[in-house]
């Protein structure tokens, strides 16, 4: 009981420690949590844990329950960080699916605004007409472009603004093509942006392929976890005198090389799972108004040859 009453309190001064740490952040003013300090190396971002609190507390309420089951330190420094990074590897995939349906979401976006140049009058009210019926994954950005343009926002502010939201490299594309298209004839701009819909319903087709494959890997991931939990659990509900060597300090020892081994694994599952961020180009949108136009584009793309960027724009 010494073990757990001391363990209990450690963890107990640690959510202390948290939780000071938690409202300092809360409180800080504005412009100092804007400014990262370059002096400092390392930079904390607590607010994870502000969304994930019950989780927390869950993870910390496992830990506490192995420690008292078995009497092992490490068992509940093992059961704590399994409560909390074990769901990202067991569970569905879905940080994959959201890309994916965000990616077809603005395929969706795409189409609409190419069916609908040629019955409006001009960009601002084809964007406003496909807008209007948004597809569902990105239904809430464009609902607030609508809502910007039919407010008198200029249409190359209410797109910058749209391209910030969904932060993806498609919709960078698609803002790009319609910012340049903004007051020049738009004869290609059709063509374009059923170019711009195939590419996106390929890559989300491909990453629909990929999320398929690594299920399988899931699958085995969660089998041979159930088998290993189980089989610990067997073993103190039937005869705890087995597991009597990990009370040691070598078995302790033991038992933290062998949960550091399985972290390592699970891990580096996580880290091929996760999808691949494609980098983009379409960033600065923010000083649309500030920046000098270069060729009638806003100096938010990167500089290039007036020719490479025009010919990117209407491919």
């Amino acid at each position: 009981m010494g073990i757990v009453n001391g363990l209990f309190g450690a963890l107990c001064g640690t959510g202390f420690g948290i939780g000071l740490l938690m409202v300092r952040h809360a409180f800080r003013p504005k412009a100092s949590r804007s400014r990262p300090n370059p002096r400092l190396a390392v930079n904390i971002d607590l607010r994870p844990l502000l969304v994930k609190w019950r989780r927390l507390l869950l993870s910390l309420a496992v830990g506490i329950a192995a420690v008292a089951a078995t009497g092992w330190p490490v068992a509940g420094v093992l059961a704590t960080a399994g409560c909390w990074w074990l769901p990202a590897v067991l569970g569905p995939d879905s940080e994959s699916e959201r890309i994916i349906a965000r990616t077809e979401g603005c395929a969706g976006f795409a189409e609409m605004l190419r069916d609908t140049l040629s019955a409006a009058s001009g960009l601002t009210e084809a964007v406003l007409a496909a807008s209007a019926v948004p597809p569902k994954a990105i239904e809430a950005p464009l609902r607030t472009l609508h809502n910007d343009l039919r407010h008198g926002v200029k249409v190359t502010d209410a797109l910058g603004k749209l391209d910030e939201t969904l932060a993806d490299p498609i919709a960078d594309l698609i803002c790009a093509t319609l910012i340049h298209a903004n007051g020049r004839p738009s004869r290609n701009l059709p063509a374009t942006l059923t170019a711009l819909a195939s590419e996106a319903r390929g890559q989300a087709l491909a990453m629909r392929r990929t999320v398929a494959a690594r299920a399988q890997i899931r699958t085995a991931v969660r089998v041979i976890t159930a088998v290993i939990l189980g089989i610990t659990i067997l073993l103190l509900v039937a005869d705890a005198t087995y597991l009597d060597p990990f009370s040691t300090a070598a078995g302790q020892l033991d038992l933290g090389v062998a949960g550091g081994i399985f972290a390592a694994g699970f891990a580096w599952l996580i880290r091929i799972a996760r999808p691949a961020s494609v980098p983009r180009f379409l960033t600065r949108l923010d000083a649309l108004n500030q920046a000098p136009e270069v060729g009638g584009l806003s100096a938010t793309i990167p500089p290039r040859p007036r020719g490479a960027r025009d010919t990117e724009a209407t491919r």
